[in-house]
């Protein structure tokens, strides 16, 4: 969700994941749970889109988009509405609706709208679920409901749609494609431990590191880099919070404490 509205590499923006800890000042990010993750510590790595347009005296309307009501490098949009949990498909079609009417009468120069739902129950159910293809059905409503607004307004001819999305999914087995991390280290040897699922950040004690290092690297179906060895291909090693050793699954894994 920063990558693309910053148009750069997370190694250069510096936002890796969802979860995040800084070890020189302890603090932690998690995504829409914690007061610190608003901190710009976080979020001023790298000048997103709005930021820019903002600075060029352009007006900004944010619609339940992650991070616009952070002051990042000094500067807000000029309209956020909070996400504060997961945005409902009513919630959705009034963004839409207010955003379009925003650009209609000029208190807007560009509108984003972020919609979770697709997310959440792909991760919740999987990519091939029926909630999942369901929620992709109400966002064809919702789009072919903003092409009538557009059109009744009288904008088709003056304003620019882009659609897109920050990441795919697959299927995993929950009943013998997890990989638990417990059963291979002692976790009381780490730290600290960031996120789940395809990706880990994992924080071993120092002078455990490289044992831990060496027990993971003989785990099947993930894979265990030092930094240094993260391979350049992900973009992301350079990253000021990247953790001492990064696990990546196989398709189709999934690591656990």
């Amino acid at each position: 969700f920063f990558s693309t509205p910053k148009g750069r590499h997370c190694e250069v923006h510096q936002m890796i994941g969802n979860y995040m800890w800084d070890q020189k000042t302890n603090l932690s990010f998690d995504i829409g749970v914690n007061k610190e993750s608003l901190l710009p510590l976080w979020w001023n790595g790298s000048e997103p889109l709005w930021v820019t347009m903002t600075k060029e005296k352009k007006k900004v309307f944010m619609y339940y988009w992650p991070g616009c009501e952070v002051e990042i490098l000094g500067v807000r949009p000029s309209y956020c509405r909070e996400y504060f949990s997961v945005p409902t498909d009513k919630n959705f079609a009034d963004a839409i609706s207010d955003a379009l009417e925003s650009l209609r009468n000029g208190s807007a120069d560009m509108a984003a709208v972020y919609y979770e739902r697709i997310d959440v129950e792909g991760h919740h159910y999987g990519p091939s679920s029926q909630q999942r293809k369901r929620a992709l059905k109400e966002v064809g409503k919702a789009l072919s409901n903003m092409i009538t607004l557009i059109k009744s307004k009288g904008l088709q001819h003056d304003i620019n749609v882009l659609l897109f999305s920050d990441h795919g999914m697959t299927d995993i087995s929950w009943t013998d494609k997890v990989i638990e991390l417990k059963n291979y280290i002692n976790m009381s040897d780490t730290i600290q431990m960031k996120d789940r699922g395809p990706v880990v950040s994992l924080w071993p004690a120092p002078e455990k590191h490289a044992e831990i290092y060496q027990k993971l690297k003989a785990v099947e179906h993930m894979d265990v880099y030092n930094i240094q060895n993260i391979p350049d291909r992900f973009f992301y090693k350079k990253g000021k919070f990247v953790s001492p050793l990064t696990l990546v699954a196989e398709k189709g894994w999934f690591i656990v404490e």
